[in-house]
């Protein structure tokens, strides 16, 4: 019998998110015949022909565990009953078959939408889900996952110096930075991992759309707070999505993990 989720077959329409970051030293090499019990065909050789394959097996599995969790399953329930699709230059998305679809039906899981990160080190994945009665919504959620390891930021910033700062960081950004203390490496970080989770979510910038147009600034706690402007503003309103939370973690000594989900516009 599967795991009963409290309160989920009953549940009103909602957005439902779920997360995994996970070492990769801490999973098999990526020719080891492991992977088959957890990938597909089609999903082993399109991570085995890009560089640092571990990376991409790593994050489709997290996607499929993630999954998973948010069905209130094991990772022992299923893992080959979920193929993770496209990914690289496309759009990655989950299939659900067996097990998995049938427990997905039963706890009315609509459109179900995955993002996938990786950095030298860890490799992860977000799935965003509306869930009810109704099963789909007549908009679907979006969501984007960033890691981000401070050392690599940190050389970057030193390297780009302030063309880079300049690209990522707008006038209003400048201007609310100015009523803080100096801006320190872990904020600029969480500033571009957040921006980087909308270009996820909207699968890359729209016509015209730049950094400047996500707006990062922070409240006194330190907590980011996340607007969309411009012309990323005016494809949000067009496809009647919001962002509906804009959250950081440290996942391990000097990792963040950055997540942005989007909602139907106008929900409650």
């Amino acid at each position: 019998m599967s795991p009963v989720v409290p309160g989920l077959g009953e549940m009103r329409p909602h957005v439902r998110r779920s997360v995994r970051v996970m070492d990769v030293a801490a999973v098999p090499p990526a020719n080891e015949a492991t992977w088959d019990r957890w990938l597909r065909p089609a999903e082993l050789a399109a991570c085995r022909e890009r560089h640092r394959p571990v990376l991409h097996l790593a994050a489709r599995l997290a996607a499929k565990r993630t999954m998973l969790a948010l069905l209130g399953l094991s990772h022992t329930d299923g893992e080959r009953d979920i193929e993770v699709t496209g990914g690289g230059r496309s759009a990655p998305g989950l299939v659900l078959e067996g097990r998995v679809a049938r427990r997905a039906a039963w706890a009315g899981v609509g459109q179900v939408t995955v993002s996938l990160a990786h950095a030298d080190g860890h490799a992860g994945a977000l799935v965003v889900a509306h869930c009810g009665p109704q099963g789909r919504s007549r908009v679907a959620p979006a969501g984007g996952l960033d890691i981000l390891e401070l050392s690599r930021w940190r050389l970057a910033v030193h390297r780009g110096g302030a063309s880079l700062v300049a690209r990522v960081t707008g006038g209003y950004e400048c201007l609310a930075d100015s009523r803080k203390p100096a801006l320190d490496v872990w904020r600029s970080a969480v500033r571009f991992a957040l921006k980087e989770c909308v270009v996820k979510a909207v699968d890359g910038f729209p016509s015209g759309g730049r950094f400047h147009d996500v707006v990062v600034t922070f409240d006194d706690t330190g907590r980011p707070i996340l607007r969309c402007t411009g012309a990323v503003g005016r494809h949000l309103s067009a496809v009647q999505l919001e962002p509906y939370e804009a959250s950081v973690a440290t996942v391990a000594p000097g990792v963040l993990q950055a997540v942005v989900v989007m909602r139907q516009a106008g929900k409650a």
